[in-house]
C-alpha cells in the first residue's frame, strides 16, 4: 500500500471488462517500463502524467459505455426481455456503481420477478421510458399515466413520470411526483436526486 490512492484506478484498469483502457494495459505497462528505463527520476514524473491521461480517458469512455448499456437494457425491457435487460443493467452498474437511474430499472425488474408488481406494469414502464428517451414525451406521459392508474402505491411509477414532466418543463407536476415517490418509499434515491435537480 505505497500508493493507496491508486488502488481504485488500477483495479478499474485491470478488472473492468468494459473499459477501453484494459485493451491497452499491456502497451501502457511496456511504455512505463521503457520510460522508466531511460531515467528513474524523469520516467516517474512522465509516467505519472501518462497514467493520469490514461485514467481520464478510461473514465470518460466508461461513462459513455454505461449509457449505451442502459439504452440497450431499456430496449430489451420494452420487448419484455427482462433477463437480458437485467444483465445489461448489471454491466452498467459495474461501470457506474452509484447510477440511481440504472438502480431504478434494476429494482423494477426485481419487483416484477418478486411479484411486488405485475409484469405488465414493468413492461409499460420500460416502453414508456423508451419513448421518453427517444424524445416522444407526450406518448411516454400517456403510458406513465396508465402505470400510475394501475399501481398508485408503487413509488417507481411516480419517479418515472416525474422525469417526463421535468423534460417537458412541467416542474410543479414533477415535484409532486417525486414527493409522492419519496412518501411511498423514503429510500428512493432517484426521486431525491431528481427532486433536488428540479429545485435548483
Amino acid at each position: 500500500d505505497i500508493f493507496p490512492f491508486l488502488r481504485f484506478p488500477l483495479d478499474f484498469l485491470i478488472n473492468h471488462p468494459y473499459a477501453t483502457v484494459r485493451r491497452y494495459l499491456p502497451l501502457f505497462i511496456a511504455l512505463m517500463l521503457l520510460i522508466g528505463g531511460f531515467s528513474m527520476k524523469m520516467g516517474g514524473a512522465f509516467g505519472f502524467i501518462i497514467l493520469a491521461l490514461f485514467l481520464v480517458t478510461g473514465i470518460c469512455h466508461a461513462q459513455e459505455t454505461a449509457q449505451q448499456l442502459y439504452d440497450t437494457a431499456v430496449a430489451l425491457g420494452a420487448d419484455a426481455k427482462f433477463d437480458e435487460a437485467k444483465s445489461e443493467l448489471d454491466k452498467a452498474l459495474m461501470v457506474e456503481p452509484y447510477n440511481s437511474t440504472v438502480r431504478k430499472y434494476l429494482k423494477i425488474i426485481e419487483d416484477s420477478k418478486g411479484g411486488k408488481i405485475k409484469t405488465d406494469l414493468a413492461l409499460i414502464l420500460f416502453r414508456a421510458t423508451k419513448l421518453g428517451d427517444k424524445g416522444k414525451s407526450d406518448e411516454a406521459l400517456v403510458e406513465f399515466n396508465k402505470a400510475v392508474l394501475s399501481a398508485p402505491d408503487y413509488d417507481m411509477v411516480y419517479t418515472c413520470r416525474g422525469l417526463v414532466y421535468t423534460d417537458k418543463g412541467m416542474l410543479e407536476e414533477a415535484l409532486k411526483d417525486y414527493t409522492k415517490a419519496i412518501e411511498l418509499n423514503p429510500k428512493n434515491a432517484d426521486a431525491y436526486n431528481t427532486r433536488g435537480f428540479v429545485h435548483t
